[in-house]
């Protein structure tokens, strides 16, 4: 009778203590539950990779393909989830085919009504860890379907997202770029064919944002999301939107063993904020991703981007950029490079 009456005691000094933790428990439960809702869809990224579940509620439309490979139609839309993947009779729209006839999608404008991962996903996460289906709903008729959605696979998303579209629309189109050399090497007017002669530190203004044709290295063309530009004489080109994005070429701080150097962009006001701060000298050198003894740490990193290393010597500092490529430091300023 003792230790019930301590049992009840305990229990009721200690209530307080209990209804705190169950408190902070469901605090913590309703901030996993509402991580998505805290965080929306905003619109800067077509492609989410591992955070699929921010594409609910946000329509989409199904990118055209170049004809030469519309035959092969589209994979990964099916009819079941539950059913095998592979399976011709459940492809959507496959009429016979294991992948979704071209006509029947290219275009086509589908809502995300709800992301679910693969239901093996956990037991054999080696093969299925990254899949992910997306439940999606026609615009033109209502059908209700699947995309199997690769969480590392950006090129075969098949789809730009209308709500990432309008937000590039609304932050590009009107703005003004200064170009790195590098960037407009090659650059060719959409009008003529012809090579534009480049022209260092010259303004760029975005005047459209379209999907065009884009052939690579003369070898094999895909149609791709790109700036279209034009410069103060009148010559229009485009720039890949990812490439503007920093997805491949284009990102600082990518560190890279073979040095190259650095494919930047910069804003009207940042490019005249580094001419006033380093001199139009300095700064044209930096576009043309040259350096020179007296050039701050800053200054090298808009030349030649991130290190693959630094090490602390004696006199100051060392970055190494490739075998034959280091620059040593004193007192913050570049003092030897080879």
């Amino acid at each position: 009778m003792e230790k019930l009456i301590l049992i009840i005691g305990l229990l009721i000094l200690n209530h307080p203590i209990i209804a705190q933790i169950a408190a902070e428990d469901s605090v913590i439960n309703k901030a996993k539950k509402d991580i998505y809702s805290e965080k929306p869809y905003d619109g800067t990224e077509n492609f989410l990779g591992e955070n699929p579940q921010k594409y609910i509620g946000q329509t989409l439309q199904v990118k055209e393909k170049l004809p030469s490979k519309r035959e092969e139609g589209y994979k990964g839309f099916v009819i079941n989830q539950n059913k095998p993947l592979t399976n011709f009779i459940n492809s959507y729209k496959g009429e016979g085919n294991y992948n979704s006839i071209y006509e029947a999608l290219a275009g086509k404008y589908f809502e995300v009504i709800d992301v679910q991962r693969h239901p093996e996903a956990i037991v054999n996460s080696a093969t299925y860890g990254k899949t992910y289906f997306l439940t999606l709903k026609a615009k033109e008729n209502g059908d209700t379907l699947y995309y199997v959605y690769e969480s590392d696979k950006l090129h075969d998303f098949p789809f730009l997202v209308s709500k990432f579209y309008q937000t590039q629309i609304n932050n590009l189109i009107g703005q003004h770029y200064v170009f790195t050399n590098t960037v407009l090497e090659n650059i060719t007017n959409i009008e003529t064919r012809k090579k534009i002669k480049q022209i260092p530190s010259q303004v760029w203004e975005c005047i459209d944002l379209q999907v065009i044709e884009h052939t690579k290295e003369e070898v094999s063309s895909f149609y791709a999301l790109a700036l279209i530009l034009i410069n103060p004489l009148g010559e229009k080109a485009y720039l890949l939107h990812e490439s503007f994005l920093g997805k491949k070429t284009f990102s600082p701080k990518i560190k890279i063993k073979d040095w190259s150097k650095p494919m930047r962009i910069y804003t009207q006001l940042e490019a005249k904020t580094y001419e006033t701060k380093f001199g139009q000298r300095n700064w044209l050198r930096i576009l043309d991703g040259t350096i020179a003894e007296g050039f701050t740490k800053e200054m090298v990193l808009l030349a030649w981007g991130e290190p693959i290393n630094t090490k602390k010597v004696s006199y100051g500092s060392k970055w190494t950029y490739s075998a034959n490529k280091k620059v040593f430091f004193e007192g913050g300023l570049l003092m030897t490079l080879y």
